[in-house]
């Protein structure tokens, strides 16, 4: 404790939160001081004065009136005092050449939550065994067996039990371990069954009694949790007798390791994450095909049934595949890891928006039904922007954006999204914050691995800024666009208006799905072509060397040789022919095989796409 001359108050009053007016405790016979967070001395009552005999200065140094064996014992008081726990200790004073027991009573003042100053009332003690000081008829050094200091300052938790498990002393790390202080644990009479469950109890007990019957020297005990309020520690435990302290009595350290098993519950997470992640891309590379047979098929049967009941049903199972096809391109895309598509590709920035937030609809859709939740998602456009720049990371962009509020949405909460365009565009996501205390949000989204996405890694590939912004009222987190990926402030438009008829032309369709093979066969048949089939690329290479043909459609993942492979050669042959790639699968850096591959579709994809598709290229052909 520490204090300039200028700062002592005698009872004036002062506006100030440490300094407010104190002349009620100089009617106390007792001495009582008020101490600053700074360690300094903001005012002192006339007795206080009077046992320290002191007029301007005392300082928590080697010239303070404190004996030096108790200066460990207030420094630790001091300091949990300042955060914001009450705390009592006992010291020597040496005043007028006589050496006066005291006890400490410590307590926090508050000032709007935080604690502006530390209330000390000081009281005498006339006989020092009278006083709640556990150790004043110990040892000399403040401690039976001499180990105040191993408790006092050990960086691991340690306690002291007796032969039945009950608790007679514990330092400060162990205090910080359970959250209670040793005066409080005693008052509340808590056990350590307060803190584990009834195996890991049973489990401490038993290593107890085996050590005090002296069986065994010491234990090892490990995966120990202790449950305090809601939160869940984990720790080993080292038990061993601590004879010097008296028969039956045994120590136990505790090694803390909750931090190491939260991160390695969390590899073990994401390393089913990743077995999950390489099934779905199997399983979704099967659904597609079987959604593209049913969506190929539903628009062919709508160009030849004439029953209006007939083709209302037809159109309702078109709309259907459709929207499976875009959750199904949504997942896919998001499962690939953006830096394999180093391509850059023009595309509007609101269908990046929407696919985005499709995504994360998926997750909220889950949360409405578990938790109850009911998620809106607002959307505001006022520029509509063509971009250049990777599709994929553009959409983990958004995405993470989207994820990054989750922490923040209660029940019934709305997300705000607004697209802008002024000096440079911005797309910005907000949700106001709950009033609900933070420890009823959702712990599941602690774990969740789509909540942790580093948005910042994948933005500085694009050379987006991103900017959090917090209050207490609401959680804001913006994208800026940098200018050079913008290719135009107008949507861009589809390929209406193309008239290229394709007609009385040789075909070739390469695909082993046999009914998707026959639908896409039927299909450039019914538009008035020659179309011939195959299931293997080699037994298509042999056709294209004996026959012209003016449109290859191929599956990339054939028995021996690949769609892409087969194109290349296809080339090779007839660098006029028109080659069309469809797959199932990512494929890294396709945009490198742009002299290769005229047209690539990723399944499942719409015949209309196709056939467009190849229409534009024949029509810029002809021009």
């Amino acid at each position: 404790m520490n204090s300039e001359s200028s700062d002592i108050n005698t009872g004036e009053a002062n506006a100030s939160p440490v300094n407010a007016p104190y002349a009620v405790f100089d009617v106390l016979d007792f001495p009582v001081c008020v101490i600053g967070p700074d360690g300094s001395i903001a005012y002192r009552n006339r007795s206080f004065a009077r046992i320290f005999e002191l007029d301007d200065a005392v300082r928590l140094d080697a010239t303070h009136p404190f004996a030096p064996e108790y200066r460990r014992r207030i420094a630790l008081a001091y300091t949990r005092v300042l955060k914001g726990q009450d705390r009592k200790c006992f010291a020597v004073v040496s005043s007028g050449g006589a050496s006066i027991p005291i006890e400490l009573h410590l307590y926090p003042m508050f000032h709007e939550r935080v604690v502006t100053a530390i209330l000390v009332f000081i009281k005498v003690v006339e006989e020092r065994l009278l006083s709640f000081d556990r150790s004043t008829a110990e040892s000399p050094d403040g401690d039976r067996d001499g180990d105040a200091s191993l408790y006092d300052y050990a960086p691991f938790p340690i306690v002291r039990m007796d032969e039945a498990t009950g608790i007679v002393k514990y330092g400060p790390t162990f205090e910080t371990l359970i959250g209670c202080a040793f005066e409080d644990f005693t008052r509340k009479k808590l056990s350590l069954p307060h803190f584990l469950s009834a195996f890991d109890y049973e489990r401490i007990r038993k290593a107890v009694a085996d050590i005090t019957a002296g069986s065994v020297a010491f234990r090892r005990l490990n995966e120990i949790r202790f449950t305090v309020g809601d939160e869940v520690k984990w720790t080993n435990a080292v038990l061993y007798a601590q004879r010097a302290a008296g028969p039956g009595a045994v120590e136990m350290i505790l090694e803390d390791y909750s931090e190491r098993k939260r991160l390695e519950d969390k590899l073990s997470f994401m390393n089913r994450l990743q077995i999950v992640g390489d099934l779905s891309v199997g399983l979704l590379h099967s659904f597609n095909n079987i959604i593209n047979i049913i969506l190929s098929r539903t628009q062919l049967l709508l160009q030849l049934a004439e029953k209006e009941s007939v083709l209302e049903g037809l159109r309702i199972i078109e709309k259907n595949a459709n929207e499976s096809v875009k959750q199904i391109r949504i997942i896919q895309s998001f499962i690939d890891r953006g830096e394999q598509f180093l391509g850059e590709e023009e595309e509007n920035i609101i269908d990046a928006i929407e696919d985005s937030i499709e995504f994360a609809k998926i997750l909220y859709k889950v949360q409405e039904r578990k938790r109850k939740r009911s998620i809106r998602i607002e959307r505001r456009y006022f520029c509509v922007l063509t971009v250049k720049t990777n599709g994929q990371l553009l959409r983990e962009v958004f995405v993470s954006m989207l994820f990054s509020l989750y922490p923040y949405i209660m029940r019934g909460d709305e997300v705000q999204l607004v697209l802008k365009d002024d000096e440079l565009p911005e797309l910005s996501v907000s949700v106001a914050k709950s009033a609900a205390p933070a420890e009823t949000l959702d712990a599941a989204t602690e774990g969740l691995f789509l909540s942790e996405l580093d948005i910042r890694r994948s933005a500085d590939k694009l050379g987006i800024k991103i900017i959090e912004e917090e209050s207490p009222a609401e959680y804001t987190i913006r994208a800026i666009l940098p200018q050079q990926i913008i290719a135009s402030r107008e949507r861009a438009r589809d390929d209406e208006g193309v008239d290229y008829k394709l007609r009385n032309l040789n075909v070739l369709v390469v695909e082993d799905e046999k009914e998707l093979r026959e639908v896409i066969s039927e299909m450039f048949d019914h538009i008035g072509n020659r179309v011939a089939v195959f299931e293997r690329a080699e037994d298509a290479l042999a056709e294209l060397r004996e026959k012209e043909y003016a449109i290859l459609v191929s599956d990339y993942d054939l028995p021996g040789m690949t769609g892409l492979e087969l194109m290349a050669k296809a080339k090779e042959i007839n660098e006029s022919i028109v080659t069309a790639l469809l797959t199932g699968w990512s494929l890294d850096n396709i945009g490198a095989y742009k002299n290769i591959v005229d047209i690539f579709l990723t399944k499942p994809f719409k015949l209309e796409v196709l056939i467009r598709s190849i229409s534009r290229i024949m029509k810029s052909r002809k021009k």
